[in-house]
């Protein structure tokens, strides 16, 4: 199916991306009960709804597949040193916002 067939103009003048949801995906993707998932592209100019298409085409085709590892019950495996990166992003964020929560009441207690 092409994406000139998943392009549609609405009646406002924007247009949107029309993904077909196949049946057994349909409770799992948010959305696409109906057969369809309409994904608003923000423009009225059909050009720049083109290349958005072509990028929101590419998203709903991920949300597809991770649907379908979600329902065979695979998992997606990360490295270890990406759960360490991940791990490190989370303590800094987390220590960055308690020293700031502290600073602020600290000094609303200063004289």
């Amino acid at each position: 199916m092409g994406l000139e067939t998943r392009l549609v103009r609405r009646k406002n003048g924007t247009y949107s991306f029309r993904g077909y949801v196949p049946p057994e995906l349909r409770e799992a993707i948010p959305g696409g009960r109906s057969g369809q998932k309409w994904i608003a592209l923000g423009t009225a100019d059909r050009a720049e709804a083109v290349r958005r298409a072509r990028l929101k085409s590419v998203e709903f085709g991920r949300e597809l597949s991770a649907a379908r590892r979600r329902l065979s019950g695979a998992q997606d495996a990360i490295s270890q040193a990406e759960a360490d990166r991940l791990a490190a992003m989370w303590l800094s964020k987390f220590l960055n916002d308690d020293e700031r929560k502290t600073g602020e009441r600290q000094s609303r207690w200063r004289v």
